[in-house]
């Protein structure tokens, strides 16, 4: 999964009881392809401790990361003053 499609990630797509996050990545949408990704126990432990901020389905993930400004040829732009995650560096 590129960074900028786990930024725009939707609630909706992730299943906390199955571990799985369930895409149509770009690349594949015109093939109406599927794409079932596990999620790995670091980022469970994460996604179940985070707080929750909107109801919908279509809410963000991670929504600060779904602000940032995003270009089709360099992918997601992070700013240098971005506040890391402990375990996480950008750069």
């Amino acid at each position: 999964m590129r960074l900028v499609h786990a930024a725009k990630l939707s609630c909706e797509a992730v299943d906390l009881k199955k571990t799985t996050i369930t895409v149509m990545p770009s690349k594949t949408r015109r093939k109406k392809r599927v794409v079932h990704i596990p999620i790995q126990p670091d980022l469970l432990a994460y996604l179940e401790c985070a707080a929750v901020r909107d109801d919908s389905p279509a809410a963000p993930v991670f929504p600060a990361l779904a602000k940032l400004k995003t270009d089709a040829r360099k992918g997601l732009t992070i700013p240098t003053n971005f506040v890391e995650l402990p375990g996480t560096t950008f750069g």
